[in-house]
């Protein structure tokens, strides 16, 4: 039973303090509390019509993505990007952005869109070679992405270097998933252990270890590793707490557990406010 997206697709630091003030936030460590981005959006529209700061410019274009209006992220991100504002962050989201259209375009377009992905990591990392989010990404689109869309282990392990000297942290869960995709499952799970345990963006590790479990069908681990996990102050970029519980309700559901699962389900459609992800959940409801 392989359930599981990849994780890189969600690919994500600390709790609310973005919208307030530049100078206590950047593009990279800002947090929504509750996962509010509806709520964030709506604040930094009604500033009594004092311009937004770039920062407060970004945060807008990550709401709007996060509650799926990809036109409008796209839109503002691009002004951002033409000021030259933070580029590695600014390329990064929209990275982002263009692999969430993947599920939303026809098949057809698939397939380019995801490369408008990989070019949009690509161009973060030229623009900040020590951008290690992106560097990440990268690997993660490489070992986990179709071939027919890109996918290839080879140069995976090409950017490898380059993900160690911007990010020893970045670089063990980069081995976990080159090791997960050659079969290695020991290998993997140690390194992907040992990400979980280090508190650099362990989120990120953490629900690599947890997808890693899911396909290893180790559900029992899985829901370990998610409960911590939803514990943790999470960033934008991180996974919200609907898609951990969606997750939590997939392995629930794998055990045997409906009840449960269908729990975890109402859970995560009660907190969720992205079109997308809403229509994962009900879809997993109506399938138990």
């Amino acid at each position: 039973m392989k359930i599981a997206p990849p994780v890189w697709i969600l690919v994500s630091l600390i709790w609310l303090i973005g919208w307030t003030t530049e100078a206590l936030a950047s593009p990279s460590t800002f947090s929504v509390a509750s996962d509010d981005y509806r709520g964030l959006r709506e604040r930094l529209t009604s500033q009594d019509k004092r311009p937004l700061t770039q920062l407060e410019q970004f945060q807008s274009a990550v709401a709007a993505w996060r509650l799926g209006d990809f036109v409008t992220a796209k839109s503002e991100l691009s002004l951002l990007i033409e000021a030259k504002y933070a580029l590695g962050d600014s390329y990064y989201l929209e990275g982002l952005i263009h692999l969430s259209e993947v599920g939303t375009v026809n098949i057809f377009k698939k397939t380019g869109t995801a490369k408008k992905a990989l070019n949009a990591w690509q161009q973060a990392v030229e623009a900040d070679p020590a951008h290690a989010l992106s560097h990440f990404a990268i690997v993660g689109f490489f070992t986990q992405a179709p071939g027919i869309a890109g996918g290839d282990i080879d140069k995976a392990k090409q950017w490898l270097p380059k993900l160690q000297a911007a990010s020893p942290y970045f670089y063990q869960i980069g081995l976990g998933l080159i090791s997960a995709k050659a079969g290695e499952a020991e290998a993997a799970e140690a390194q992907l252990t040992a990400g979980a345990l280090t508190e650099t963006d362990q989120p990120v590790a953490m629900m690599q270890l947890a997808q890693f479990y899911f396909q290893q069908e180790a559900f029992d681990q899985a829901l370990a590793v998610l409960s911590r996990l939803r514990d943790l102050p999470r960033a934008w970029h991180h996974p919200t707490l609907g898609q951990i519980l969606l997750m939590q309700g997939l392995a629930t559901e794998a055990l045997g557990d409906r009840s449960a699962a269908e729990q975890f389900f109402q859970q995560a459609a009660a907190v969720t406010q992205s079109p997308g992800l809403s229509k994962r959940i009900e879809r997993a409801i109506e399938a138990l």
